[in-house]
């Protein structure tokens, strides 16, 4: 029972890092066009 919650959450985590790193990219590069736009950043 435990090894297959394991399992069931191992394929949950490859399916979902993707997207979420995708999504952390973009919200990266946006953060920093917002901070150059301020001038925070040269």
């Amino acid at each position: 029972m435990m090894s297959m919650m394991m399992l069931y959450g191992l394929d949950l985590a490859t399916t979902l890092l993707p997207l979420l790193t995708a999504w952390w990219q973009q919200h990266v590069r946006s953060v920093r066009r917002l901070l150059r736009k301020s001038g925070v950043l040269s």
